[in-house]
């Protein structure tokens, strides 16, 4: 992939990626680390 082509992948893809619930549009915490913890159990 190239550096061009992540502007169109985010505009054509990721709205996908969004109905499915695969990707998230918010995230919880307020750091990275806050963040990666809500995938853990």
């Amino acid at each position: 992939m190239f550096v061009e082509s992540l502007p169109q992948f985010a505009e054509h893809i990721v709205p996908h990626l969004w109905k499915r619930d695969v990707h998230r549009r918010e995230y919880g915490g307020t750091t990275l680390r806050d963040n990666l913890a809500q995938n853990e159990g």
